[in-house]
């Protein structure tokens, strides 16, 4: 509620200022904030707009550790999922690890590998969520991202469940877990824990 309130005023805030740059970054803030509030549709709005905008005035990648249209083309792909495009979303996905690879910055990589992992669940691709989730651990240990790190291997645990090799694709999902939680994050932890709900499941342990 708090970061919606923030983004919020950050959008007039552009309006007021003519700044195209805040514009961008405050639609972006608003679409990730009404993608974790389940509001998609508004979401997907925000998103289109400052991927719209980045095209049209890219930020100086000196200033920044990531790229804003990478930001937005990632989450456009859970998002679109959830309103019913699963092609869209799986394009949008693979724009957002196209532009990534070609800026080669290292946290607009591991972002959009995140989402496209995300996305790539959605759509049960278990063979191309198995190659990014690989991508994303090995870029996340090379660059010493904790984070991201524990959440590449949450993936992996989900996957390896899927495959059917249960116990190990458990137990692994729950160190990652909670060594993701040891960071300090919480965001998306409900759904990761249906993931793990949904292995003890087939595991037949109710």
């Amino acid at each position: 509620t708090t970061a919606h309130e923030l983004a919020t005023q950050l959008l007039h805030l552009a309006e007021t200022l003519q700044s195209q740059r805040f514009r961008l970054w405050a639609h972006f803030s608003l679409g990730l904030t009404l993608y974790y509030r389940g509001e998609q549709t508004s979401a997907h709005q925000h998103l289109e707009q400052s991927l719209a905008l980045s095209k049209r005035h890219p930020s100086p990648l000196l200033n920044f550790q990531y790229d804003p249209s990478v930001l937005s083309c990632s989450h456009l792909g859970p998002v679109l999922w959830l309103l019913g495009y699963p092609d869209q979303a799986r394009q949008q996905s693979h724009e957002a690890l196209a532009r990534a690879h070609e800026l080669a910055q290292p946290y607009s990589l591991v972002y959009a590998l995140d989402l496209a992992v995300v996305t790539h669940g959605f759509l049960r691709d278990q063979q191309t969520l198995r190659q990014e989730q690989e991508e994303l651990v090995a870029v996340a240990q090379e660059q010493g991202f904790a984070s991201y790190l524990a959440l590449g291997q949450v993936a992996g645990g989900w996957a390896l469940a899927e495959q059917g090799t249960l116990e190990e694709g458990i137990e692994q999902m729950r160190q990652s877990l909670a060594a993701w939680r040891a960071t300090g994050a919480e965001s998306p932890r409900p759904s990761y824990l249906a993931l793990l709900a949904e292995a003890y499941g087939k595991a037949e342990q109710p």
